[in-house]
């Protein structure tokens, strides 16, 4: 049974990482930096880029949906509590990754690149924004 247990929760700790982190991801830094760039001027198609994140957002849901409901449904209770463990332990995990980092901010630009345009940047209080342009910068 402890094995049966270790194994869903790396299934859990999985399906977390791969899933529910980016659904985090798009929520927490990808939907709030789109408004910020737009409002500056810097984002030149804020409708693009929100129907392709709420499109990635609903596929990465139903894909959780799925497999919780398969583990809920197929499998006994102690293979939905190391399941449901491994999911917590990943989002704990998870969360210091979540919000304006560099690597969501440069993972942003790679994405939206063609929609990107720092020529129209005028300096900000906003250090999520002045941030974003150095990346912007060093990555071209």
């Amino acid at each position: 049974m402890i094995w049966q247990i270790l194994l869903f929760a790396a299934i859990g700790f999985f399906v977390s990482t791969v899933f529910l982190t980016e659904v985090l991801r798009i929520l927490t830094c990808s939907y709030p930096i789109t408004n910020k760039l737009y409002k500056q001027g810097i984002i030149s198609d804020k409708k693009r880029i929100n129907l392709r994140n709420t499109i990635r957002l609903v596929i990465y849901i139903l894909i959780i949906a799925i497999i919780v409901f398969c583990i809920v449904y197929f499998f006994n209770v102690p293979s939905n509590l190391g399941f449901f463990s491994g999911i917590l332990i990943a989002v704990l995990v998870g969360l210091k990754r979540l919000g304006y980092k560099d690597a969501n901010l440069c993972d942003y630009i790679h994405a939206n690149n063609l929609y990107i345009n720092i020529e129209n940047y005028k300096k900000t209080d906003d250090e999520v924004i002045n941030r974003f342009i150095e990346l912007k910068k060093i990555m071209n």
